[in-house]
């Protein structure tokens, strides 16, 4: 290990390798509800959480303003107004990052993942990468995505179970991905 290049990825002789034949293909066209639902599992997709804080704040200030002999009705109208507004917000967060995402064309086709032991090959209508293992920092895998981390933790690669040909070649890519990264 050196002080400028701390992570050293394993030696190929100490990772077992995995039970299905590589390499595996996996093809099909990402959704906003896939990309939405993958950001949920890595915990970046989180619109309820601001109302949820604000909103016992406002329901608070309202009953303060109600029992206050003066206040008048104006004040708590005010506050339910708001409080729908904070309710429907995580709704239209929904519909705005769909919006975007329908509106970009590449999105409309096809993705080619191409998992190996040298790494991760992604084929898009506009790009061509190969993405080595020691690329990414952790792994999640859910019932129905695999979800790939990159350093910073702010970029991923997700891949829905049904782009997948047979379960063969999910559980297959499952193993190499556990033999690979942290998390898997």
């Amino acid at each position: 290990m050196t002080p400028i290049n701390p992570y050293q990825p394993p030696r190929e002789s100490s990772v077992p390798s995995p039970v299905g034949a590589l390499p595996v293909r996996a093809s099909g066209v990402v959704t906003a509800e896939d990309a939405l639902s993958a950001l949920a599992a890595v915990g970046k997709w989180r619109p309820w959480r601001t109302p949820l804080l604000v909103l016992p704040v406002m329901l608070l200030a309202g009953v303060a303003w109600s029992l206050n002999p003066r206040g008048g009705w104006f004040g708590p109208a005010m506050m339910v107004v708001a409080g729908l507004v904070l309710l429907s917000a995580p709704f239209r967060a929904k519909g705005k990052f769909v919006k975007g995402w329908n509106a970009r064309p590449e999105h409309a086709h096809p993705i080619v993942w191409t998992f190996s032991d040298e790494g991760l090959f992604i084929e898009s209508m506009n790009s061509k990468h190969l993405h080595s293992w020691s690329a990414f920092v952790f792994a999640r895998v859910t019932p129905d995505k695999l979800i790939l981390a990159q350093h910073g933790g702010q970029m991923f690669n997700f891949i829905p179970r049904r782009c997948f040909n047979t379960d063969a070649d999910w559980h297959t890519v499952c193993q190499l991905i556990a033999s690979k990264l942290p998390g898997g």
